[in-house]
């Protein structure tokens, strides 16, 4: 018997459809099962998005920027673009039928324009996460060729701070996560075969207050 390690990357904002052919190869391992993954912990994506939420706030906090209210209309908005993009599939703010973070605002009926005393905002922020559960996983091969798998299985607070941690590396990112501009929030987080999780946070500018018919 051997065991055979296997990392696992993650991805942070707008990618190409590479990351998802990287994703196809990494499932491509040998024989993988439906069942390889029949242990794995139970996983509450609400309470995922809000820890998430709360890491984004504990970080801005830190840099001195006031915390974000969660909008639960922009977490509808969030989940529904995670599962788009779990289900068509792409990686990216912009859908394969052309639909952007402002036009699915529009079409949920959030209100999104702010005039400010110097300034003219319109739309939402969005930063984008694809990740999946476990941080490694081993392909065990048995005699006679069988082959097993053993996952290091991450936490909630694992995917929430890897999550944030790649958003304050990227300098575009950073800037959304930071914006003293936005005052809501709302994430959406999507779980899919294979243990793959998309994820997507959006922000805006308005008070949570605009929200309260939605």
């Amino acid at each position: 018997m051997y065991r055979v390690l296997c990392l696992v990357w993650v991805l942070a904002g707008c990618a190409s459809n590479l990351a998802l052919e990287r994703t196809r190869a990494l499932l491509e391992a040998p024989a993988w099962p439906e069942t390889a993954v029949a242990d794995a912990p139970a996983l509450n994506t609400d309470e995922l998005a809000w820890t998430i939420h709360e890491a984004v706030n504990r970080v801005r906090q830190e840099h001195g920027v006031a915390a974000l209210d969660w909008a639960d209309g922009l977490g509808r908005i969030a989940t529904g673009h995670s599962r788009d993009m779990a289900q068509h599939p792409f990686f990216g703010h912009v859908s394969p039928v052309g639909s952007a973070p402002l036009d699915r605002a529009r079409t949920a009926g959030l209100p999104v324009h702010l005039d400010g005393a110097a300034f003219l905002m319109e739309g939402i922020g969005e930063n984008l996460f694809l990740t999946h559960r476990y941080a490694a996983y081993y392909v065990i091969e048995d005699p006679g060729d069988v082959h097993r798998f053993e996952f290091e299985w991450k936490t909630v607070a694992d995917l929430a701070d890897e999550a944030v941690a790649l958003w304050m590396a990227s300098p575009a990112h950073r800037e959304n996560l930071l914006s003293p501009l936005y005052r809501t929030a709302g994430v959406g987080v999507v779980h899919t075969e294979h243990e793959t999780l998309f994820v997507t946070h959006n922000f805006a500018a308005i008070a949570l207050d605009r929200f309260a018919s939605l």
